[in-house]
């Protein structure tokens, strides 16, 4: 996150990474135990405003799969019905 001032008008911007599902089918233990998987799109980026950040999400490295994240969704109460929503 970054402020950009124009004139007398400040903007706070944020740097954010594009992520997609991984390609491929769903992964059967993934499936089961209810994980969203990511992975980081190489090279895809936008500079967004804050104004516009609705809702984050946590995510962490899958050990196992250095290239893949998992979406943490028991962090937020009601995240994991979110998740429900999306088609993964």
């Amino acid at each position: 996150m970054f402020q950009v001032t124009v004139g007398a008008r400040s903007h706070g911007l944020a740097y954010v990474e594009v992520y997609c599902r991984p390609s491929g089918a769903i992964r059967h233990k993934d499936k089961d135990l209810g994980l969203y998987r990511l992975r980081l799109k190489a090279n895809q980026y936008e500079i967004i405003s804050l104004e516009s950040v609705v809702r984050g999400v946590l995510i962490v490295p899958d050990t196992d799969n250095p290239e893949e994240y998992l979406v943490v969704d028991t962090v937020d109460t009601d995240m994991f019905l979110r998740m429900k929503d999306l088609e993964f």
